[in-house]
């Protein structure tokens, strides 16, 4: 939770979340979180049911649109599978990671094929409005 969604949490809510998640960390003798893996913690304080923190990238930011899809695709079965209704996503690699907001966009289409009960709305979220046109262009083509 150093940086983009992960750090505006952290600042907004407190450390509780990091903690959780330095603790899973050292029970499973991991120094840092697999790519393509979805950890659940609790909210640590914020308003939500669950914070699902799905890792797109590995220690040297590479990823893949096929990567990103299966670790969304992983996410919104955990988020359903808690009952979320609603969910935000991150548009995970393109912060840190190399991925531009249009390889998102491609990477995330063919999980708009897909039904994930009871969830009914997704938010994604972007860093700008360069990446919100972005991925919205790639995303009608």
């Amino acid at each position: 939770m150093s940086g983009g969604v992960g750090g505006a949490y952290l600042l907004r809510y407190g450390p509780a979340v990091q903690q959780e998640l330095r603790s899973s960390l050292q029970n499973e003798g991991l120094h840092s979180v697999p790519r393509g893996s979805v950890v659940k913690t609790t909210a640590g304080g914020g308003p939500y049911l669950a914070v699902l923190h799905a890792v797109g990238v590995d220690a040297l930011y590479a990823t893949s649109p096929e990567i990103i899809a299966a670790t969304l695709r992983e996410a919104l079965r955990q988020a359903a599978a808690l009952g979320a209704t609603r969910i935000a996503v991150a548009a995970i690699g393109t912060g840190y990671g190399r991925m531009s907001a249009a390889e998102f966009g491609s990477a995330i289409v063919s999980l708009t094929k897909e039904l994930f009960p009871p969830l009914a709305e997704a938010m994604l979220c972007v860093r700008n409005v360069e990446d919100f046109e972005e991925l919205s262009q790639s995303i009608s083509k």
